[in-house]
């Protein structure tokens, strides 16, 4: 996950969900990819999770879970059930350098 801090925001997937979870997720986000692009967002699948500075979270087995990761690497929001796009969208706008790449014109 270091390989994206300060460069992407990620939504990180148990790669051990049920197959239905793991290909709606994958649905909603390939319908909502210019959106992503615009706020640097990566759909990102892990079978266990993650442990490192920035985060300390686990995967079970057959559990759907989904974690955004902010560009500082810490998790914003997690998810239960495959999420809309459109509520992790309103979930980065409403972060601090978000609002500035708006203000700056740069998304």
């Amino acid at each position: 996950m270091k390989k994206y801090l300060w460069k992407n925001r990620v939504l990180v997937v148990n790669q051990k969900s049920s197959s239905e979870d793991l290909n709606s997720q994958k649905q909603k986000f390939k319908k909502e990819e210019r959106g992503a692009k615009e706020r640097d967002l990566l759909l990102v699948f892990k079978e266990k999770g993650c442990e490192d500075e920035a985060q300390d979270f686990k995967f079970k087995a057959g559990e759907f879970k989904a974690h955004l990761i902010g560009k500082d690497g810490g998790i914003k929001a997690t998810y239960n059930k495959p999420v809309e796009l459109k509520k992790v969208f309103a979930e980065i706008d409403s972060m601090p350098m978000r609002q500035q790449q708006i203000k700056d014109g740069q998304d």
